[in-house]
């Protein structure tokens, strides 16, 4: 699918329709659609009769359903424009709104204080910390992410902030508090850093909350109050009001945009209303009824200057976690419940009984995250849920941001999905992907969707092949349903060539007809349709669950590879998915018909709570294994009745570690000699170790191994299945099907190029017919191909057409040629993109005939894709090989080959001087990149 942004209704739909039948007539499922006003000037005067949910836009939205039902394609709709979801429906101080709790703090004072009480004060160690370099918000002066808020120049509503609770605590001093942070943005590296603050510190025994406060006619609050003893004293003041956030992304409606309110029932009911009142009528109800496609919400990047809030959530933090929080709101003081990073560092922590930091304060700060967790997946989720399905949608949501419980969400939300720019790179991504694919796995959802390709400085640069790393990689981690980020509607009042490009040049990736390789873009269709047809199918099959306490999608959370590299497969729960959740053990097999989790491994967690261990004992009770791995839980991590339930904790644990299924490690090491004791193996046993991730799914008696190799070079691995059967695998880029032969003790051998993604299957009886590849003979003969002829189709922006996308086509006859980029050849040079058709002849004879011929490539270098025909025939290539096979293409005498040859339109807009290094990485080195061939091709003849 593809991710297509539309200014509002600022739309021609014949361009639509275009568009529509482009993705259709390449193979893709759908589209997802986004509104988005990137890359636009469109007004908000503008808006009034083009906007989302204007007249104008529930007719393209008709248009565009009525377009895809007949096509076959899918749609899903984004539940708002851009992110986060937002109605032009409320004003900041409905209880629909998004809210903030602001806190304010008097000077230290010992004796008495007397006066007005303190304003809130902004914060900014709430919000989501900007990527290196990015740019300042025009209008605050402030700097922002990339995806700067709409701050309307309008005046704003009025936003007069309610006074929640007044506190008073003793300070006894302060502490260097240092913690490990993990900065996370995007693909840019993820590192973890010390970070450290002076936080004062409080006396846990003189929180208090006051009430004995005054407020006069105009509104102001005075209060006079005696502290209890001579020590130093500070107020705190607490206010909520409106967080004035509008939908990322530019302005998209005559009114004023506003975010809803994510923890509050009214937050949903705001959402629902306005499609129920505005965008649904009978026939776009009936278009949707039809399509099946989804509601999406994007992720969760909620801007806030204090705490995030809403109305009542006291009360249901009383409820839920069994105290009142209001005297401990100033531990709360500098949270950033961001779900890309750990916490952050707070202005004010406890002291102990010697007056010295204790960390008593994460206690609470815990409870707020699971209460957080409660309100948004009640009132939030499961409303919004109800309602899509209600019209014939699922509804699929990006459940992270806001440092939620993102497992127990996934769990709960049909459609889960992670991205490949917020999770990011390596391992890191890797196991947010866990977390999500592990919640999905445990709710029994079967798909789980990856945002794939916003990939930072590679804008009109990336290629199907750098994005296919990003596809494997996540695939193996449990995504199995691709959607592309993305493709835009072709013009706009402020585009540049070649068409509507919303994050600017800096950003990947923009797909569509707009470039060269879209004539091949088939091929990646198929190999998607390959891979993901067989990791949709039944249900996956996880080796192991690993169990981490955490909120947001802080990463990793397994360092050390021994266990995937060994082949093990393992998801990441949190400690509240398997309590809340009904999961049964059988035979020694956690949700046995789902993921049939084999272990369940206690990572490094320093706590756990009563209901964990409770249920941890009732899986060690059924025989399930489970294995501690370094340090033991040491305490609860709650914060209500603490003391006592942290002794309680310990009884458990000791006697939890008494069960013959239980045991403890020090170590990973020690964890994959523990498993093989225990005769856990993983579900694709590897033979000597392998830098592979490994997901398995299961459909009735077939059984299906999505292998990624993450090496970068050449290897050669020894696989060993569990399963009984007869194995194949399926060329994900050519869909030929080869028999694998096993010796004696299950095994296959088999060989990996860097960064190779192999699907393997078992199947109780043989299939009817079977192509049998080269590697079942020997090289008997091979062909050095010369005599190339070249010409080249170059694309440019045609500046002689008013609309920006408009691409001008020429043709640069090279003639002879050799194998080289084409930077080194003249007629070329740095600045020329296009595609290629490269040409020769070859001579084969009568007895060459009796080989199985296959074409050999060198190298593509950043040529984006390829098409070969032998003699006007069409031959497939596998792109992680190089290799086609011409099984039946060629004949005796004179054959001729053509390699059409794409390349990205990134050296002709570097040329041009449209792409530079982006505002967050300005030193970025950006270089004109290897298009075409390189040599030598080969015809290589293999016994049949």
């Amino acid at each position: 699918m593809f991710r297509w942004w539309l200014p509002a209704a600022k739309v021609e739909d014949r361009v639509l329709i275009k568009q529509l039948e482009a993705i259709a007539d390449a193979g893709f499922k759908g589209v997802e659609i986004c509104i988005h006003m990137g890359d636009t000037h469109y007004t908000r005067e503008q808006m009034r009769t083009h906007g989302w949910g204007t007249q104008r836009w529930n007719e393209v939205y008709k248009r565009i359903l009525t377009t895809a039902n007949d096509l076959g394609l899918q749609v899903d709709t984004t539940i708002s424009p851009a992110w986060p979801a937002a109605v032009p429906t409320i004003v900041p101080t409905d209880n629909a709104a998004s809210k903030e709790l602001l806190a304010g703090t008097t000077a230290a004072f010992r004796g008495t204080f007397s006066g007005v009480l303190p304003d809130f004060e902004l914060s900014k160690d709430s919000l989501m910390p900007p990527p290196p370099g990015a740019p300042q918000n025009e209008e605050s002066g402030e700097q922002a992410g990339p995806n700067n808020m709409y701050q309307s120049k309008q005046a704003k509503a009025e936003n007069p902030p309610v006074l929640v609770a007044v506190t008073a605590a003793r300070i006894v001093g302060s502490a260097n508090i240092v913690k490990p942070i993990l900065m996370a943005w995007g693909d840019m590296p993820h590192n973890v850093t010390t970070k450290q603050r002076e936080a004062l510190l409080i006396d846990p025994e003189s929180v208090q909350v006051i009430t004995n406060f005054h407020r006069d006619a105009t509104g102001q609050y005075s209060l006079n109050w005696q502290a209890p003893d001579e020590g130093e004293w500070k107020i705190f003041t607490f206010w909520m009001r409106g967080s004035e956030q509008q939908n990322k992304e530019g302005v998209v409606t005559y009114e004023p945009n506003y975010v809803v309110d994510h923890l509050s029932v009214d937050g949903a009911d705001a959402l629902i209303s306005f499609w129920e009142k505005t965008l649904l009528d009978d026939k776009t109800r009936q278009l949707l009824r039809l399509n099946g496609g989804a509601i999406f919400e994007d992720s969760l990047e909620l801007d806030y200057r204090g705490l995030v809030w809403t109305a009542g959530f006291l009360e249901t933090f009383n409820t839920q976690r069994g105290y009142d929080l209001t005297p401990y709101l100033p531990l709360l003081i500098g949270s950033r419940v961001n779900g890309l990073s750990n916490d952050s560092l707070n202005q004010y922590e406890f002291a102990d009984s010697t007056g010295n930091y204790s960390n008593t304060g994460d206690r609470i700060r815990t409870d707020f995250k699971e209460t957080l967790t409660h309100l948004y997946i009640e009132n939030h989720i499961k409303p919004l849920q109800t309602w899509a399905s209600g019209i014939g949608q699922s509804y699929r949501v990006q459940a992270y941001g806001l440092g939620v419980d993102i497992v127990k969400a996934a769990a709960v939300a049909a459609g889960p999905d992670g991205e490949s720019l917020g999770f990011g790179p390596s391992n890191q991504g890797d196991d947010r992907f866990r977390m999500v694919a592990g919640g999905a796995h445990i709710g029994g959802h079967s798909v789980v969707a990856d945002e794939v390709g916003a990939i930072a400085n590679e804008g009109y640069r990336l290629t199907w092949l750098e994005m296919l790393k990003w596809i494997n990689k996540n695939m193996a981690a449990g995504a199995n349903q691709m959607v592309f980020h993305g493709m835009g509607y072709p013009d706009s009042n402020q585009a540049r060539w070649p068409g509507v490009s919303p994050f600017g040049f800096g950003l990947a990736g923009y797909w569509g007809p707009r470039n060269p390789d879209w004539q091949h873009i088939d091929q990646l269709a198929k190999y998607l349709s390959r891979a993901q047809g067989a990791m949709q199918s039944g249900v996956a099959k996880i080796d192991l669950a690993i169990l981490n306490l955490q909120y947001g999608t802080s990463a990793p959370v397994v360092i050390d590879k021994t266990l995937t590299h060994a082949g093990y497969s393992y998801d990441i729960l949190t400690p509240g998915a398997i309590t809340e959740l009904g999961m049964q053990v059988t035979d020694g097999r956690l949700l046995a018909e789902g993921p049939a989790y084999k272990a369940l491994i206690v990572y490094k967690q320093a706590t756990m709570s009563l209901e964990t261990i409770e249920r941890l004992t009732q899986l060690a009770d059924a025989k399930l294994p489970i294995i501690f791995v370094g340090q033991l839980p040491a305490g609860t991590p709650f914060f209500n009745n603490y003391p006592h339930n942290d002794d309680l904790l310990k009884s458990a644990l000791k006697k939890l570690l008494a069960y013959e299924s239980v045991s403890h490690v020090n170590d990973m090491k020690k964890l994959f000699e523990q498993l093989k004791v225990s005769q856990i193996s993983p579900n694709l046993l590897l033979e000597e170790p392998l830098p592979v991730v490994v997901a398995s799914r299961q459909n009735g008696s077939a059984q299906f191994h999505f292998i990624h190799y993450t090496g970068e070079n050449k290897a050669k691995g020894n696989l060993i299945f569990k399963e009984p059967g007869i194995a194949y695998e399926m060329d994900l880029w050519t869909g030929v099907i080869t028999a694998l032969e096993k010796d004696k003790q299950q095994r296959i051998s088999i060989y990996f190029e860097p960064e190779q993604a192999r699907l393997l299957f078992t199947i109780p009886e043989a299939l009817p017919e079977v192509m049998v590849t080269r590697q079942t003979g020997k090289l008997s003969k091979q062909l050095v191909l010369s005599d190339w002829s070249l010409v080249v189709q170059r694309w440019q922006e045609n500046r002689n057409t008013p609309q920006p996308s408009d691409t001008v086509i020429s043709t640069i006859r090279v003639g002879n040629t050799s194998l080289v980029p084409w930077l080194n050849i003249p007629q070329l040079g740095e600045q020329v993109s296009g595609v290629g058709l490269y040409e020769t002849n070859f001579t084969l004879g009568k007895s060459d005939l009796d080989y199985l011929p296959v074409l050999m490539l060198n190298a593509i270098n950043d040529s984006s894709s390829l098409r070969i025909k032998v003699n006007g025939q069409p031959a497939d290539l596998n792109y992680d090989t190089l290799e086609a096979s011409l099984a039946g293409l060629v004949h005796q005498g004179e054959n001729t080959l053509q390699i059409e040859v794409s390349s990205p339109l990134g050296n002709q807009l570097l040329a041009s001087g449209d792409i530079k290094a982006p505002p967050w990485d300005p030193g970025f080195e950006l270089k004109p990149e290897r298009y075409g061939l390189d040599g030598p091709v080969t015809i290589r003849l293999f016994n049949r």
